[in-house]
């Protein structure tokens, strides 16, 4: 039976079958084969969690696909492909609701992260950054796909979210969402601390057009109009819009029309 025990025990079993088999060295041998097996499933416990834990913490800077279930990170995530930026701003709108304390306000800005992650983890968008009230996401980085579909999918169902947050508890909130699609490159950075960052005309692009766009608002520029399913999407030219390097931008925006800016 020990034996048996034992061979059960070096297959993964940690609480093997073993009945007493008294008091002399047989028994003794039984009861300390039985205590390193707990003992061992203990310790694996604990590595476990030291995995999950390290893993959870590099999920924080870094894509899914980069991060093993053991907590190690796969390759350099480097890749140069079309795909589509989404740069999102989140935060008080002064109207249409009472203003936040500043613990309350953090409160709802940790929630719509956690949920713009949920949200573009179901759409299969990479998460490039992510601080208090700003996001930044990729869309068909690591397909075929330029991912302009459901990016625009990511923006809607995010918006809504807001809306939805903001009837909830009666604050008033605002979100400013920008897309972009063309050539990006993405992949890790060891400067000091782990980043994963992107880059290229595209992220610069939703950036800048995310400064520029109204609260409440989904600007789309003439890249991704032209990557997304045409009949699929209501988008309307937005006037009046430049770039900030003084060149004009051809914009849309998702839904109703938008009012002049600069």
């Amino acid at each position: 039976p020990v034996v048996e025990a034992a061979r059960a025990v070096a297959a993964g079993d940690r609480d093997p079958d073993l009945p007493n088999l008294g008091r002399d060295e047989f028994g003794d041998l039984g009861r300390r084969l039985k205590h390193m097996a707990r003992r061992l499933g203990e310790r694996e416990a604990e590595v476990g969690s030291e995995y999950e834990d390290r893993r959870q913490l590099l999920l924080t800077v870094l894509p899914p696909q980069m991060v093993r279930d053991d907590g190690q990170v796969i390759g350099s995530g480097d890749l140069n492909d079309m795909a589509t930026v989404v740069a999102v701003g989140v935060g008080q709108s002064g109207e249409n609701g009472e203003t936040a304390s500043g613990e309350e306000l953090d409160e709802l800005l940790v929630r719509e992260l956690e949920t713009a992650q949920a949200l573009a983890s179901d759409r299969g968008l990479d998460r490039i950054r992510a601080g208090a009230d700003s996001y930044l996401f990729l869309a068909g980085a690591d397909t075929d796909d330029d991912g302009a579909d459901q990016a625009l999918e990511f923006a809607t169902a995010l918006a809504q979210d807001v809306r939805d947050l903001e009837e909830g508890v009666d604050v008033g909130l605002s979100v400013k969402i920008a897309l972009s699609t063309g050539p990006v490159a993405a992949g890790m950075l060891e400067r000091g601390s782990l980043t994963f960052a992107a880059w290229g005309e595209p992220v610069r692009r939703a950036l800048v057009i995310g400064a520029l766009s109204l609260s409440d608002e989904i600007l789309v520029d003439a890249s991704t109009v032209a990557a997304a399913s045409p009949d699929r999407w209501d988008l309307d030219t937005a006037v009046d819009v430049v770039d900030l390097d003084g060149r004009p931008m051809d914009l849309f925006a998702l839904g109703a029309p938008s009012d002049n800016r600069h």
